[in-house]
């Protein structure tokens, strides 16, 4: 079903009765399933955001681990860990 959803979401558009017919179709199926629909775009997102955001929390503590060892870090030092990337 979500793939009919994301096939529609992309490539059809509808008239605009229809669309709301759709969407309330969707509201129903998410309070019935206690599930909520994102688009194919919206996970990437997400998942790109969780990557980021652990890419920098790793940066960050190593930072830190860093500092409470050899004391302030150089400036090169600290540039690098701001640049990271998960490899």
């Amino acid at each position: 079903m979500i793939n009919l959803f994301n096939v529609i979401d992309w490539l059809m558009q509808l008239p605009e009765w229809l669309n709301n017919k759709v969407w309330q179709e969707l509201e129903t199926i998410e309070e019935r399933e206690k599930v909520q629909y994102i688009t194919s775009v919206e996970r990437i997102g997400i998942a790109k955001g969780r990557v980021e955001g652990r890419v920098e929390g790793e940066s960050r503590l190593l930072k830190r681990l860093l500092e409470r060892r050899f004391g302030p870090l150089p400036q090169w030092v600290s540039k690098q860990l701001e640049c990271a990337k998960e490899d």
